[in-house]
């Protein structure tokens, strides 16, 4: 899927617009009104300077009933709370973090199938086929961390017992009961938060060269907005 933002419409979330935070382009898949609040609402959390560290696919593509999913773009649904949203955002963009790091995130699952060899890997309980379910596993520790980071740990606790009574709730629980554990075992491949601030966002086909890198302390996020 190659979007193309033909509208510019720019604001920044930040105090200057050559402020080189992580650049996010927001694009409307058919311009409906839901459409355009989404995005609106996306743009309005990005002013969080803690998103920003947690940024790794320059892309959205905001779709009416989409199921929100990270490749080939980060896709976001409509209708979603504020929370929901965020969390959404920052799980898919993790996604584009670890598939970049494959043979540290194999060397991870590997030790996550010996620590949980009973994972269930069938939706809901699972993410619907084993490795998957492992990947999440990982995706959904790196997740916690980053809404402890952008909404406080109260609230990320919230939204984490939520998920676990709405999707991947095996593996959202096994986060919520084990999270020390599992990112030991993060830490010890180089695939924790900590590692994060040397990360640079990943460009996709309709991507700039060369964005600029996601810092360590976030920074404001540049937002363009265009339809497809």
């Amino acid at each position: 899927m190659i979007i193309i933002a033909l509208a510019l419409a720019l604001w920044t979330a930040g105090p200057r617009q050559d402020d080189p935070g992580p650049p996010v382009r927001i694009v409307l898949d058919n311009s409906t009104a839901s459409e355009a609040a989404t995005r609106d609402q996306l743009g309005r959390l990005l002013e969080n300077p803690a998103a920003g560290r947690w940024i790794f696919h320059p892309d959205v593509l905001v779709k009416d009933g989409a199921i929100p999913h990270s490749h080939p773009v980060v896709t976001m649904r409509t209708g979603e709370p504020d929370r929901e949203l965020i969390a959404n955002f920052l799980h898919e963009n993790i996604h584009w973090y670890v598939s970049a790091r494959k043979p540290a995130l194999d060397a991870v699952v590997a030790d996550l199938r010996v620590r949980y060899p009973d994972l269930p890997t069938r939706f809901p309980q699972g993410s619907g086929d084993e490795y998957s379910s492992y990947v999440h596993l990982v995706v959904c520790t790196l997740e916690f961390q980053a809404l402890r980071e952008v909404l406080g740990d109260a609230a990320a606790v919230d939204v984490m017992r939520f998920w676990a009574t709405h999707h991947y709730t095996a593996i959202y629980a096994a986060v919520i009961e084990d999270e020390q554990a599992i990112l030991s075992l993060l830490e010890a491949h180089d695939l924790s938060n900590r590692k994060m601030g040397s990360a640079h966002v990943i460009p996709s086909p309709a991507s700039e060269e060369g964005v600029p890198r996601s810092g360590r302390d976030g920074g404001s996020v540049r937002i363009t907005t265009g339809e497809r």
